[in-house]
């Protein structure tokens, strides 16, 4: 999608795309299974199929990242937002809106379980992430130490992941935004 909507693409042209490379998936469901009407596609997600119109698609979804907002993150003192956002990257970001129907949504979000998980957050129980899967997942924005470790496996050294883990949040974060367990 994105080539499309940088591109000079036509809503015609998006649905053509998605018809080719998704329409032979069991759960892509092309405006000719639905009764014809142009420019239109669906989802079978697991609840209820979902329908999506593809007019005017593109032009509501080419946005630009503003310049002031790029200044904004460039001269940021955090240095999460620092690494997530170095300004000689920032071209662009592009966000897709769906034409949602609200009671599906909602459906949809009962169904998978996200309600009860935000219900939990909103009593405020922490997100909790074992110190392997943590190390794994977010050694990566630690460049340093993502290095560090991958050496230390390569050599067949076991590091202590708790450690790990308290190194990457100490140099991405200040110390009120984590605690580390145990």
């Amino acid at each position: 999608v994105s080539l499309i909507i940088h591109s000079q693409g036509t809503d015609e042209t998006l649905y053509n795309k998605l018809t080719q490379h998704h329409g032979k998936n069991k759960h892509y469901i092309s405006s000719a299974k639905q009764g014809g009407k142009q420019l239109m596609f669906g989802v079978k997600h697991f609840a209820e199929p979902v329908l999506y119109d593809c007019t005017n698609f593109l032009e509501k979804n080419r946005d630009t990242f503003s310049n002031d907002l790029k200044l904004i993150l460039s001269n940021s003192e955090n240095r999460l937002i620092k690494t997530i956002f170095p300004i000689e990257s920032l071209n662009f970001v592009c966000f897709v809106t769906l034409n949602f129907d609200r009671e599906r949504v909602v459906q949809q979000l009962r169904y998978s379980g996200m309600m009860d998980t935000i219900n939990i957050r909103k009593l405020g129980y922490p997100i909790r992430h074992n110190f392997n899967e943590f190390v794994h997942r977010y050694a990566a924005i630690a460049s340093s130490i993502e290095k560090m470790h991958k050496r230390s496996e390569a050599r067949g050294n076991q590091s202590d992941p708790r450690a790990i883990a308290a190194k990457i949040c100490e140099i991405v974060l200040t110390g009120q935004d984590y605690q580390i367990g145990r």
